[in-house]
């Protein structure tokens, strides 16, 4: 897929090459973050043949041990446990537009499930409203904003061990769009198709379709996207039965 951004101009649109590349080249590859604890180290450095100790208790000649080793062996035997903390993942959500859809999602991780969400302040944009995902460690974000203007809000999440990770977001509502996404992509050889479904996504995992019918040729235009935000795509095929293909790798695109 191919895809480019231009700005809008009110007297006449003109295709702008800001931002222009091939599929295989703007896969977004991700990877995940694993946070290791790590096990304070100890000063039980005195006894280091611990096969040693172990034969004298089983021998019963306990007795020729001191009385401080006890504490030492629950030493060597301690092994601390450090539990993960829950924490929101997602670092900023993106914009969006007067009267057209919006979506975003925010992550959480660590800690144990099942999670709560809730607004710890402030509030979300007028029309969009928050849903829980099914498996807690999610919350969507979507709805049609009614105002135009910067809205400020901290979500929080609770873990089931009643810990809270809170994250605080700015969006802003524009009035109007002022850019236009060019997407492009190489026919499919099947005989059989129908036409083309176009998707978007806030992170590449999570999508919508944005075509409000099947796309016919091998080209979209996206004139709902706001400034200062990033978003994804992915084309599907539709077969004359009705039949969708597999997405193709997502396409990442900022929008300045």
């Amino acid at each position: 897929m191919q895809l480019c951004w231009r700005r809008l101009n009110p007297a006449r649109v003109q295709p702008r090459p800001a931002l222009r590349t091939r599929s295989s080249a703007d896969t977004d590859e991700r990877g995940s973050v694993l946070n290791h604890a790590v096990a304070p180290r100890t000063r039980c450095h005195r006894f280091s043949n611990l096969r040693y100790l172990l034969g004298k208790l089983s021998s019963g000649q306990h007795h020729l041990m001191k009385r401080w080793l006890f504490p030492l062996l629950l030493c060597v035997f301690a092994s601390p446990v450090m539990a993960s903390v829950v924490t929101i993942t997602t670092e900023s959500l993106p914009n969006g537009t007067l009267d057209t859809s919006y979506s975003a999602v925010t992550r959480a991780s660590g800690g144990c499930a099942p999670y709560v969400w809730a607004i710890a302040s402030g509030t979300l944009p007028a029309g969009v409203k928050k849903e829980q995902s099914r498996s807690t460690t999610a919350l969507d974000l979507s709805g049609s904003p009614t105002a135009a203007k910067t809205y400020s809000f901290t979500l929080s999440v609770t873990d089931c061990s009643k810990h809270v990770s809170k994250k605080s977001y700015k969006v802003t509502i524009r009035a109007a769009s002022e850019h236009v996404v060019d997407l492009s992509w190489k026919a499919s050889t099947s005989k059989d198709i129908a036409g083309y479904n176009v998707y978007r996504g806030p992170d590449g995992s999570t999508w919508k379709k944005i075509n409000a019918s099947l796309v016919a040729a091998t080209l979209y235009d996206d004139s709902k996207v706001a400034n200062d935000s990033t978003y994804y795509y992915a084309v599907t095929a539709v077969d004359i039965e009705g039949k969708e293909s597999k997405k193709t790798p997502a396409v990442k695109v900022f929008i300045p």
